[in-house]
């Protein structure tokens, strides 16, 4: 029988229990589609339901640190591409704000009972579901699990110290343009046909700064290219 997700373990020396690989990404949101909810979504069925995601889309407008971080996720899906009889792993295919990559990353806020027998339900976080609509949602076939919790943080630096503090944060303070840090992992989604796609699977998302707009964001990209030509 077909798994219904690979994942990318690392196994250590064989001393600890495997765990799965996680990758931190600094970037600018480029898009989002975050918690809460505010409408029950008028769909029942359990085929839509178990689609809604919490979504990001990160920039890094061009810079080396990002464009470096894009060169890791490849070399990540040439690793996962091993797994796999040749050809049958599509593409990792990058998404784009303006002219500038981007990475796309989600993760589903429901698991398939049926697929995933074995799972137990977690309760949503008050910030991510304080109007229950979510919870609202679960029944005998999809579930809120461990593997679709997304934590969302706030550096903390109000205090003067000079520790780097992180705390728990509401969704709803993230906007487009603000400066985050994404913590993702990596699993492989059987397709029709027995293909395989590799998605990047959000599990954190902390804000660093919120200062910028993208207003304020595009103004400094036109004002640089007016001043370079």
């Amino acid at each position: 029988e077909r798994p219904s997700t690979w994942r990318l373990i690392y196994e250590g020396n064989g001393l600890a229990n495997p765990e799965e690989i996680m990758m931190r990404v600094q970037g600018i949101i480029s898009l989002k589609d975050l918690p809460p909810l505010t409408n029950k979504p008028r769909s029942v069925q359990l085929w839509t339901n178990i689609h809604l995601r919490q979504a990001v889309s990160l920039t890094g407008l061009g810079t080396e640190k990002f464009e470096q971080s894009i060169d890791a996720i490849i070399h990540i899906h040439t690793i996962f591409s091993r797994t796999f009889k040749d050809g049958l792993l599509d593409p990792w295919l990058l998404s784009a704000f303006k002219d500038h990559n981007a990475i796309d990353i989600s993760n589903r806020y429901f698991t398939s009972h049926r697929q995933s027998p074995n799972t137990v339900q977690l309760p949503f976080h008050k910030l991510v579901d304080p109007d229950r609509i979510l919870e609202g949602m679960v029944d005998r076939d999809i579930v809120h699990s461990e593997e679709n919790d997304v934590q969302y943080f706030e550096l903390n630096t109000k205090n003067g110290d000079t520790r780097e503090q992180y705390i728990r944060t509401d969704p709803t303070k993230f906007r487009i343009g603000d400066h985050v840090e994404v913590q993702m992992s990596f699993v492989g989604v059987p397709l029709k046909g027995g293909k395989v796609q590799m998605m990047a699977v959000l599990r954190a998302l902390t804000l660093l700064d919120c200062r910028h707009s993208m207003v304020g964001i595009i103004w400094n990209i036109r004002r640089m290219t007016t001043l370079t030509q």
